[in-house]
Protein backbone atom coordinates (compact mmCIF):
# COMPACT_ATOMS: atom_id res chain seq x y z
CA UNK A 1 0.00 0.00 0.00
CA UNK A 2 1.05 3.16 -1.03
CA UNK A 3 1.18 5.77 1.98
CA UNK A 4 1.11 9.00 0.42
CA UNK A 5 -2.26 7.84 -1.51
CA UNK A 6 -4.10 8.07 2.05
CA UNK A 7 -5.94 11.52 2.99
CA UNK A 8 -8.73 12.22 5.25
CA UNK A 9 -10.82 15.26 4.20
CA UNK A 10 -12.00 16.20 7.38
CA UNK A 11 -15.45 18.40 8.51
CA UNK A 12 -13.63 21.25 10.17
CA UNK A 13 -9.86 21.15 9.67
CA UNK A 14 -7.78 20.40 12.61
CA UNK A 15 -4.91 22.04 13.88
CA UNK A 16 -1.89 20.77 11.60
CA UNK A 17 1.34 20.03 13.52
CA UNK A 18 4.24 19.13 11.60
CA UNK A 19 5.53 15.64 12.35
CA UNK A 20 8.86 17.30 12.47
CA UNK A 21 7.92 19.53 15.29
CA UNK A 22 7.34 16.40 17.47
CA UNK A 23 10.10 15.43 19.30
CA UNK A 24 9.75 11.66 19.97
CA UNK A 25 11.02 10.47 24.04
CA UNK A 26 11.55 6.90 22.89
CA UNK A 27 10.81 4.56 19.81
CA UNK A 28 8.35 2.26 21.39
CA UNK A 29 4.12 3.42 22.00
CA UNK A 30 4.24 4.35 25.56
CA UNK A 31 0.83 2.44 25.74
CA UNK A 32 -1.80 0.99 24.01
CA UNK A 33 -5.40 1.72 23.20
CA UNK A 34 -8.05 -0.73 23.15
CA UNK A 35 -9.29 0.01 19.52
CA UNK A 36 -6.20 -1.38 17.68
CA UNK A 37 -4.30 1.82 18.39
CA UNK A 38 -0.91 3.11 20.15
CA UNK A 39 -0.17 6.31 22.06
CA UNK A 40 3.53 7.81 21.59
CA UNK A 41 4.65 10.35 23.93
CA UNK A 42 6.93 13.73 22.66
CA UNK A 43 6.63 17.33 23.08
CA UNK A 44 5.87 20.37 20.49
CA UNK A 45 7.43 23.28 21.08
CA UNK A 46 4.76 26.69 21.86
CA UNK A 47 4.92 29.51 19.51
CA UNK A 48 8.14 31.07 18.97
CA UNK A 49 9.32 30.22 22.89
CA UNK A 50 11.77 28.03 23.80
CA UNK A 51 9.39 26.23 26.21
CA UNK A 52 7.69 22.92 25.19
CA UNK A 53 4.47 20.60 26.13
CA UNK A 54 4.45 17.16 26.54
CA UNK A 55 1.87 15.12 23.90
CA UNK A 56 0.20 12.07 23.34
CA UNK A 57 0.29 10.93 19.64
CA UNK A 58 -2.82 8.41 19.13
CA UNK A 59 -1.66 6.83 15.95
CA UNK A 60 -3.84 3.98 14.25
CA UNK A 61 -2.44 0.93 13.79
CA UNK A 62 -3.03 -0.99 10.60
CA UNK A 63 -2.16 -4.27 9.14
CA UNK A 64 0.24 -4.14 6.36
CA UNK A 65 -1.75 -5.92 4.14
CA UNK A 66 -4.58 -3.59 4.55
CA UNK A 67 -6.80 -2.48 1.97
CA UNK A 68 -7.83 0.54 0.45
CA UNK A 69 -11.71 0.02 1.56
CA UNK A 70 -10.12 -0.91 5.19
CA UNK A 71 -8.25 2.15 5.18
CA UNK A 72 -11.09 4.32 3.76
CA UNK A 73 -13.54 3.22 6.75
CA UNK A 74 -10.90 3.97 9.16
CA UNK A 75 -10.15 7.44 7.74
CA UNK A 76 -14.15 7.99 7.97
CA UNK A 77 -13.60 6.98 11.94
CA UNK A 78 -10.65 9.08 12.09
CA UNK A 79 -12.32 12.06 10.75
CA UNK A 80 -15.45 11.82 13.10
CA UNK A 81 -13.70 11.14 15.71
CA UNK A 82 -11.32 14.77 15.01
CA UNK A 83 -14.77 16.35 14.15
CA UNK A 84 -16.54 15.52 17.55
CA UNK A 85 -13.89 16.24 19.49
CA UNK A 86 -12.95 19.93 17.65
CA UNK A 87 -16.72 20.54 18.65
CA UNK A 88 -15.66 19.56 22.62
CA UNK A 89 -14.99 22.31 24.84
CA UNK A 90 -15.40 21.50 28.37
CA UNK A 91 -12.75 21.91 31.57
CA UNK A 92 -13.43 18.32 32.01
CA UNK A 93 -12.86 16.97 28.39
CA UNK A 94 -9.12 16.45 27.31
CA UNK A 95 -9.05 18.66 24.08
CA UNK A 96 -7.79 17.87 20.87
CA UNK A 97 -4.35 19.72 20.16
CA UNK A 98 -4.00 18.85 15.85
CA UNK A 99 -3.49 16.18 13.87
CA UNK A 100 -0.21 15.16 12.38
CA UNK A 101 1.04 12.88 9.58
CA UNK A 102 4.40 10.58 9.08
CA UNK A 103 3.31 8.18 12.20
CA UNK A 104 2.07 5.62 9.64
CA UNK A 105 0.11 5.95 6.86
CA UNK A 106 -2.89 8.01 8.64
CA UNK A 107 -3.40 10.82 10.49
CA UNK A 108 -2.76 10.59 14.06
CA UNK A 109 -4.12 12.55 16.29
CA UNK A 110 -2.33 14.74 19.10
CA UNK A 111 -3.26 15.76 22.74
CA UNK A 112 -1.46 16.54 25.52
CA UNK A 113 0.41 13.94 27.69
CA UNK A 114 -1.55 13.36 31.35
CA UNK A 115 1.06 12.44 33.60
CA UNK A 116 -1.32 10.15 35.71
CA UNK A 117 -2.31 8.32 32.70
CA UNK A 118 -5.50 7.02 32.33
CA UNK A 119 -8.98 7.47 34.97
CA UNK A 120 -8.12 3.63 35.36
CA UNK A 121 -4.51 3.94 35.55
CA UNK A 122 -5.10 6.36 38.28
CA UNK A 123 -7.37 4.45 40.27
CA UNK A 124 -5.25 1.29 40.51
CA UNK A 125 -2.23 3.62 41.07
CA UNK A 126 -3.45 5.78 44.12
CA UNK A 127 -5.51 3.17 45.64
CA UNK A 128 -5.47 4.97 48.94
CA UNK A 129 -7.79 7.79 47.27
CA UNK A 130 -9.64 9.44 50.25
CA UNK A 131 -13.64 9.66 49.33
CA UNK A 132 -13.44 13.65 49.02
CA UNK A 133 -11.48 12.80 46.16
CA UNK A 134 -13.38 10.28 44.77
CA UNK A 135 -16.73 12.11 45.06
CA UNK A 136 -14.38 15.22 43.33
CA UNK A 137 -13.22 12.78 40.33
CA UNK A 138 -16.89 11.50 40.32
CA UNK A 139 -18.31 15.00 40.04
CA UNK A 140 -15.82 16.09 37.33
CA UNK A 141 -16.44 13.09 35.55
CA UNK A 142 -20.41 13.41 35.17
CA UNK A 143 -20.03 17.31 34.55
CA UNK A 144 -17.86 16.19 31.30
CA UNK A 145 -20.67 13.61 30.53
CA UNK A 146 -23.50 16.01 30.92
CA UNK A 147 -21.93 18.33 28.81
CA UNK A 148 -21.85 15.55 26.25
CA UNK A 149 -25.57 15.48 26.11
CA UNK A 150 -26.59 19.13 26.13
CA UNK A 151 -28.15 19.05 22.99
CA UNK A 152 -25.91 20.26 20.27
CA UNK A 153 -22.89 19.06 21.52
CA UNK A 154 -22.57 15.43 21.00
CA UNK A 155 -26.39 15.03 21.62
CA UNK A 156 -29.35 16.59 19.10
CA UNK A 157 -32.02 18.05 19.58
CA UNK A 158 -34.05 15.02 19.16
CA UNK A 159 -31.72 12.31 21.21
CA UNK A 160 -29.55 10.86 18.17
CA UNK A 161 -25.73 11.78 18.20
CA UNK A 162 -23.41 13.36 16.12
Amino acid sequence: MDESNVTVQFKIEPHIIPATAIQKSGQSPDCSGGFGDFTNKGTIPVSQSFITIKVAVKVIKVLPDAGMQTLQKISKDIRREAYVWILLSHDNILPLEGVTEGFGPLPALVTLWMENGSLEDCLRREVGLSWERKLSMVREIAAGLQYCFIPGTLCRNDGSTI
